[in-house]
């Protein structure tokens, strides 16, 4: 059970497991996977792992509720000598990564009930909270179903998607879609430009594909996408992919790759891949990206913020994505167009690693990460030489709903870059184990006392800062606080300190950085000039 919204939401801005939270008493306003959403009694949320949440308000703003992490299993087997069991991915019912529906007051307090045995009888726990998970699930997906169903030809297609690995007939798809053999074959072909077998065929190719990037040899890879013959897989994977799957990794970096974020698209180029296509929202995009970007001709496509990523790739017919951290659901979306590449991590040196592992860039990388240890080197003498080492440093967010400050220990990006690179402190009682940007008020903020104040006044496609921005220097604290008083508040952009985190963008935020905390008396050094570069 939790007693606060910050315990709900667990560490980090992703949901590590699949998840079910029921809210008994309380309300709270997050964003999941960038659409707000208002939790309050009775509301029942279930989340797919990775799914992106951030707190509106303070994380530590009173909540209650229960929270069920699972995994789901299915039997391969009820015989009773052999039982295997296989996890398999949840979706969350509906078109989104997440489900949010309402209780009705009965139903709530039933559960209620059901979870107040855990706590009474150690000995049912096991078996009260797995009843209660499927109890949960079960009116999660009824109510979906209740608002949308999915239309006949979809169910086909998600068959495809999701057992493409099992045999499926035309039989079995025409019975999902309730219609006849023939009916069904004419009817999906009008809608979705290719017979349900084809359609079938590609989605096995991109998956097999994602065997081999993963180092799958070719007879498993075979195996793993639903082809029980590898002679006849290989002739298939040729065919449509245009050379044998055996020299399928030799030619990866030549393919029509696309980077879902402008941060990608930077790691890849540094390490010599060059995307044919880039998603991006442009205000959003840092200098250093824009220039890389035309120096090698990469196709920006300019795409809001959240928005489905697979529509906007669609009409440009991508042969491999490389995609950020992502639900399920995402992940399906975009890999019906083309194999996936998922980034998994945001800490800079781990994704050199794994990009230039996949692409066989591993000279690339190492040159790239030795020219980073020299800059972060360079900087901590410069920090030294001024003792600007031993004081203290707040990265703070302003957002159109609110204040956060970047956490040191689950950090990421510039977080990384401060705090751990660069060996600089956090003001004494915010170095916590919390998500890695905490809710902070202008009090908190005053309590703090930070030596240095690096300001991010957050943009984003649903508005500015600015107005959180005036109540912040206009509070009745905002004088007491240290990096104010001495003129050591600095402003730093979303688009280089946010979306600008990657191997090129490191020297940038590092020497701003050290400028600014190095100036001391002289900040408007690092103020104007700097935010009109995109610094």
């Amino acid at each position: 059970m939790f007693h606060t919204s910050e315990q709900a939401m667990g560490t980090g801005i992703y949901m590590q497991e699949n998840t079910l939270l029921l809210i008994v008493e309380g309300r709270v306003e997050w964003r999941i996977n960038g659409q707000s959403q208002v939790l309050e009694r009775g509301s029942l949320l279930g989340a797919e792992a990775n799914c992106l949440v951030e707190s509106v308000v303070s994380a530590a703003s009173p909540l209650r509720g229960w929270k069920l992490t699972f995994s789901l299993f299915q039997l391969s087997s009820i015989s009773p000598v052999i039982q295997q069991a296989h996890l398999v991915n949840w979706h969350a019912p509906g078109a989104k990564s997440h489900c949010l529906q309402s209780l009705e007051e009965d139903e709530l307090l039933a559960v209620e009930r059901e979870l107040e045995q855990v706590t009474r009888n150690v000995d049912l726990d096991a078996i009260v909270l797995q009843a209660v998970c499927g109890r949960l699930m079960l009116l999660l997906h009824k109510k979906q179903q209740m608002l949308s169903q999915r239309p006949e030809l979809e169910q086909a297609a998600l068959h495809m998607k999701r057992q493409y690995h099992a045999a499926i007939t035309r039989e079995q798809l025409a019975s999902l879609a309730g219609l006849s053999v023939w009916h069904f074959s004419r009817k999906f072909k009008d809608e979705y430009g290719e017979t349900p077998m084809d359609y079938l065929s590609r989605i096995r190719m991109m998956r097999a594909q994602e065997h081999l990037i993963a180092g799958v040899r070719v007879q498993e890879a075979a195996r793993l996408s639903g082809f029980a013959d590898v002679f006849y897989f290989s002739k298939r994977f040729k065919q449509s992919i245009g050379i044998a799957p055996s020299g399928y990794m030799e030619t990866i970096d030549t393919r029509r790759i696309a980077a879902t974020s402008s941060l990608l698209a930077e790691y890849l180029l540094s390490l010599g891949i060059v995307p044919r296509l880039v998603l991006a929202y442009i205000p959003l995009v840092a200098n250093h990206q824009s220039e890389l970007m035309d120096r090698y001709q990469v196709t920006m496509l300019d795409s809001p913020q959240y928005s489905d990523c697979a529509t906007a790739l669609s009409p440009h017919s991508p042969e491999l994505i490389i995609a950020h951290q992502m639900t399920e659901s995402e992940r399906e979306s975009l890999g019906a167009l083309a194999p996936v590449i998922h980034a998994f991590t945001n800490d800079c040196r781990s994704l050199l690693a794994r990009l230039s592992g996949l692409f066989n860039k591993r000279e690339a990388a190492a040159r790239q990460l030795k020219s980073m240890e020299g800059i972060a080197r360079s900087a901590r003498q410069q920090l030294m030489a001024c003792g600007g080492s031993d004081e203290t440093v707040l990265i703070l967010r302003v957002e159109s709903s609110g204040y956060r400050y970047v956490n040191s220990r689950r950090g990421f990006g510039a977080s990384s870059i401060i705090y751990g690179d660069l060996n600089l402190k956090l003001p004494p009682g915010l170095d916590t184990d919390r998500a890695a940007c905490t809710p902070i008020t202008p009090d908190e903020l005053a309590r703090a006392n930070p030596d240095h104040l690096f300001i991010e006044k957050r943009v984003s496609q649903e508005g500015g800062a600015d107005r959180m921005m005036e109540q912040l220097q206009s509070h009745a604290r905002w004088r007491d606080i240290a990096a104010v008083r001495h003129g050591r508040v600095y402003p730093v952009t979303t688009r280089l300190w946010v979306n600008g985190c990657g191997p090129v963008g490191y020297g940038e935020i590092i020497a701003q950085a050290v400028s600014c905390i190095t100036a001391h008396n002289c900040p408007s050094h690092c103020t104007q000039s700097d935010m009109e570069q995109g610094r």
